[in-house]
């Protein structure tokens, strides 16, 4: 039976050094637009999807979910890749796509150290990323751990 070191904060890397010391978390909701727009898979296949921007952030966040009502319909992480963020968003991660009844896909997201630009992409004070439902409500998590 585990004793009550197990369930130390900092065991989980929740105590208020790690808090101080560089953990960031931002959470809102934002309705997605309206219109439409055009995003490059990792494939390079041009894709139709909404998308949500969310602006204010005091930090460049390395994980991001996005989800309308309870079912989470992307997810943004740097874990898998190693571009460096640059003036002009010349590198690139992904946002992985799932939805029920729907194929999986993973886009372009555009990686800038300035302010962003274009349909997709993550700067220091923003990000626009693509979604599969217009003008809904989305919940957004905003995390650098």
């Amino acid at each position: 039976m585990p004793t009550i070191d197990n369930f130390l904060l900092d065991n989980n890397l929740m105590d208020d050094n790690n808090l101080q010391n560089g953990i960031k978390y931002a959470t809102g909701t934002v309705i997605s637009s309206s219109s439409s727009y055009n995003f490059i898979t990792l494939s390079q296949e041009n894709v139709t999807r909404w998308r949500v921007v969310v602006t204010g952030l005091s930090f460049v966040p390395n994980r991001i979910i996005l989800s309308v009502t309870s079912e989470t319909q992307s997810v943004y992480s740097t874990l898998n890749q190693s571009a460096a963020f640059t003036p002009e968003g010349s590198n690139y991660n992904a946002i992985n796509e799932s939805s029920a009844g729907s194929r999986a896909l993973s886009f372009k997201v555009q990686l800038y150290s300035g302010n962003g630009s274009g349909n997709s992409y993550i700067s220091d004070t923003a990000f626009a990323l693509p979604v599969i439902a217009s003008s809904a409500q989305f919940k957004w998590e905003a995390f650098l751990i």
